[in-house]
């Protein structure tokens, strides 16, 4: 396997770099092996891996649509917001009552503006915020808006006040800092005690090969379980170009639309970008709508096809 897409489902306690390097160790050093969003190493759940040329569709992978199933604790609030970190304040809970509950995650729909943890990937003046907190650096991050489209309670609030919400997002949602600010507006804080993605867009758990399965696998097992490049451009309102079409896209010329045969409208908003297939190429652009056209801005040349 020189190019491709995995799907993996990643076990909990395991981080996504691991994922990364077990296929990259299978595939060799000349093979590029890249992600599509990583888990935190305490959450469990899909994670898409790219292989070959199809690292460069990574930006645009990111764009897919999330689901998780998170079970969150009240009344405690962690620096890192989840069973890991330190304790900040603990509070007690018994007067949250599932109806506030619920009335409460009604303020979590649409856009909002969320601040990561401080633990976290993040930037900050060219460095990771976690690198920064771990060295006691004082420093904050902006609050960037966040799209939920879906937020939901699935279990009743148990003994130990915990209870599991279901939460579909877009990019950069840290369900970590969802729980933070759902316990604050609770006034008795939360954290995650577990994290699962169930959904990459229409990808879903069943889909995927098992993390922990990668090391005994061979090149040829991961060609067998990679997923068809129709399936992932299916995401995305796509179309398909012959030959001439895959000439023009290829110099980085702008294509009319009615040269393309649409095959999906997908489920990321054209707004943000489209795709084109051709011929042994994948091309990602823009809709110029006044005039009909795809540009393309990433054009990913294929082996196969």
């Amino acid at each position: 396997m020189d190019e491709g897409l995995l799907l993996v489902a990643k076990e909990r306690g395991r981080r996504s770099a691991g994922c990364v390097a077990d296929v990259r160790s299978i595939l060799g050093k000349k093979i590029r092996v890249g992600h599509a969003g990583t888990l935190d190493s305490t959450a469990s759940g899909l994670l898409l891996l790219l292989v070959g040329p199809l690292t460069r569709a990574s930006s645009y992978a990111m764009a897919l649509p999330k689901r998780y199933r998170v079970r969150i604790r009240l009344g405690m609030e962690t620096d890192t917001c989840d069973g890991e970190g330190e304790l900040l304040s603990q509070k007690p809970w018994d007067h949250v009552t599932e109806e506030l509950l619920d009335r409460e995650l009604l303020a979590f729909h649409g856009c909002r503006l969320q601040t990561p943890p401080l633990i976290s990937a993040v930037h900050v003046q060219g460095r990771r915020a976690h690198e920064l907190a771990r060295k006691g650096e004082d420093f904050a991050i902006e609050p960037r808006p966040v799209w939920i489209s879906e937020i939901q309670r699935l279990s009743s609030i148990d003994e130990s006040g915990e209870v599991d919400l279901k939460i579909s997002c877009h990019q950069g949602t840290y369900i970590r800092s969802l729980a933070r600010d759902l316990g604050r507006r609770l006034h008795c804080g939360a954290m995650v005690v577990d994290l699962c993605r169930t959904h990459l867009g229409n990808l879903t758990l069943p889909d995927a090969l098992p993390g922990k399965r990668l090391s005994e696998m061979s090149s040829r097992d991961l060609a067998r379980h990679a997923i068809s490049q129709e399936c992932f451009c299916a995401h995305f309102t796509s179309y398909r170009c012959d030959e001439a079409g895959r000439e023009i896209l290829a110099k980085g010329l702008s294509l009319p639309l009615a040269k393309g045969d649409r095959f999906s409208f997908g489920v990321v908003s054209p707004e943000r970008f489209l795709c084109f297939c051709g011929p042994r190429l994948l091309s990602f652009g823009s809709l110029e709508r006044e005039k009909g056209l795809f540009r393309p801005r990433a054009n990913i040349f294929l082996r196969g096809q």
